[in-house]
Parts: structure tokens; sequence; C-alpha cells
């Protein structure tokens, strides 16, 4: 009998999986490394939209950073609080970007320009913290 498809993917995966069960964070380091774009490319072929991709991606791998270590950032920039309460405005509590507008006292075009700075940071970061440099451009700074 012919085994199912996929299986060969299956049993390279085994031991990376057991190893995420253990929360060894190196596991975790890899499975990103290893299916992030992957997992980007599919993102977008399923919704279209590069934005809704890169956050059904980020969604997909929270499980895999809540075993990283949590690391300092001695120095290193934040993400302004502007842009931190724009993001979990509309990211998390699921406002429009017109009920933020408003709240903030500005255009939706400033909100669609503040929550593209916060996830640009926050990707620059979550590359730099996983490779040690970023692969997206030029050193972090914060977004004002």
């Amino acid at each position: 009998m012919q085994s199912p498809r996929g299986t060969q993917q299956n049993d390279r995966d085994g031991p990376l999986v057991e190893a995420l069960r253990s929360r060894n964070a190196d596991a975790a380091e890899r499975l990103i490394t290893m299916y992030q774009s992957r997992a980007y490319r599919l993102a977008v072929g399923i919704t279209a939209n590069a934005e809704d991709a890169e956050e059904v991606v980020q969604d997909a791998f929270l499980p895999a950073m809540d075993v990283m270590p949590r690391r300092s950032w001695p120095g290193r920039p934040q993400l302004p609080p502007h842009h931190r309460a724009a993001l979990i405005m509309r990211d998390v509590q699921d406002w429009s970007c017109a009920e933020i507008a408003e709240v903030f006292g500005v255009s939706v075009g400033g909100v669609k320009t503040r929550l593209h700075r916060a996830r640009l940071f926050i990707r620059k970061r979550l590359a730099e913290s996983l490779i040690g440099r970023s692969s997206l451009g030029p050193a972090v700074t914060s977004p004002d």
C-alpha cells in the first residue's frame, strides 16, 4: 500500500514537532524560518491581499513565538504609543479605521499610515530577533 501524500515531509518534521511540544526555543525559530515564506505565499493566495496575509502569518506563528524566550532590548527603539494604540484598536479590538480616526482626531489615511508603520516596525523587529539582523532592510528605527 502506498503511503499518503506528505508522509515524507511529516517524518522529517517529526523531531521538530516533538521539540516544539517540549517548548524548545530553537525548534520554534527553526519552524518559523523553515515555513514563514511558504505560509506567506499560501496566505496571499487565499486572502489576495498582502497586508491581510502578513496578519494571518503572524497569527499562525504566535504559538511558536510564545515558546521563544523574551529577549531584552536595551537601547532599542520601542513602538510609539500612538502606533501601538492604533494597532491594538484595529487588530485586537476590531475597530474600523474610521472609528480610530475619530478617536485620534486624524484622517482615515493617517490611521492607515500609523498601522502600516507599526506593522513594518514589528515585522523588522521580529526578523531581527529571529536571525540577529533585519533581512527586510536597514536597522530598525522608531516610526515617528
